[in-house]
């Protein structure tokens, strides 16, 4: 019995690295092969940031299975009982099993070891200055921007690098980058801040005013009008309309009839002027009017319950209430 190995060491010895534990069984010239393959695999999924990682993993989970499987039959080739064999085959399956969970609750920790759900910091340093530059160039402003992440999902096998970035022109104003994660150093950069600057320059004062007028579920969004634009971010406000599609949507309360349709008419002419006097460009106006009874129900269905639309592409080509008339349609 002085032969048999501890099976928990050797266990423990292979977790900890691969031929640890043969060489703890006395086979010298395989664990010293296992160490260096091993090595070898994951110098392998380093350098490809993990992408090829996984045959390391497999590898790993291989020995120490074998590891285990070695030191059983080597106990039982000196036991000298058919109950003492019996026993080591139960206790081998034991430690089999064992192995697939620790296996199973593992991979995904030792998967971001490998870099498959990040990158290398040297890596992500080289993306953060590349989307830095492509900011300043686009804006015409310096730009900086916090530490950058890298997420992946089985959605977006390429992963994408994000991270929230402020212009020099207008450090109040916090907007997110992102970047794919193929070929991220020499890919378009896409960023918020088109967007961020709309509401932080229009958005709270347009809450105020659809909440004390009678709107509710209001909508205020802007999108860039051109993917890859180059601008002066210090001449942004003169010239929003040329870069931003504003769009505004929500319900308003009124039993409407043709006898205060020149009411709703003027409730909207007044919203536009008012658009107009902030220096706000052109809004996609999507209005609509709802019966002042639905208020009181579930407010979720309100798209359901319209009884007329507002629909207006372009708020600037509008010069009167007379002519928002024509855009009322009943449902």
């Amino acid at each position: 019995m002085r032969n048999q190995k501890n099976p928990w060491v050797v266990t423990m010895l292979s977790i900890l690295y691969p031929g640890l534990g043969h060489a703890y069984m006395g086979d010298m010239a395989k664990g010293v092969l296992y160490v260096i393959i091993h090595s070898l695999l994951l110098f392998l999924g380093l350098i490809t940031l993990g992408f090829l990682g996984l045959p390391a993993i497999i590898f790993w989970i291989v020995i120490i299975i074998k590891s285990i499987v070695t030191a059983f039959e080597k106990n039982t080739a000196v036991g000298h009982s058919s109950e003492h064999v019996h026993a080591q085959r139960n206790s081998l399956s034991f430690w089999i099993t064992l192995v697939l969970a620790i296996f199973f609750f593992y991979t995904f920790p030792f998967l971001t070891y490998f870099n498959i759900y990040d990158r290398l910091p040297s890596e992500k340093r080289e993306v953060q200055a590349y989307m830095e530059q492509s900011l300043a160039t686009k804006y015409g402003s310096n730009a900086h921007m916090e530490e950058i992440e890298y997420s992946w999902d089985a959605s977006n096998m390429d992963g994408r690098f994000e991270g929230t970035a402020t212009l020099a022109a207008y450090p109040m104003i916090p907007f997110r980058v992102a970047v794919s994660g193929d070929k991220p150093k020499s890919s378009q950069v896409e960023d918020t801040f088109l967007a961020d600057f709309v509401n932080h320059k229009y958005k709270q004062w347009m809450d105020q005013y659809f909440e004390q007028h009678g709107f509710v579920q209001f909508r205020f969004w802007a999108e860039p009008r051109l993917q890859q634009v180059r601008l002066d971010a210090t001449k942004l406000p003169e010239q929003l309309q040329q870069y931003v599609k504003i769009s505004v949507s929500g319900f308003f309360l009124m039993d409407i009839h043709e006898g205060n349709k020149q009411e709703l008419a003027d409730q909207i002419w007044s919203l536009l002027k008012l658009l107009n006097e902030k220096g706000m460009p052109s809004v996609s106006l999507e209005i609509g009017i709802v019966s002042t009874n639905w208020i009181e129900k579930k407010q979720d269905y309100l798209s359901d319950k319209k009884i007329a639309q507002i629909d207006i592409p372009n708020s600037r080509a509008i010069q009167s209430a007379e002519e928002i008339l024509s855009f009322i349609m009943y449902k």
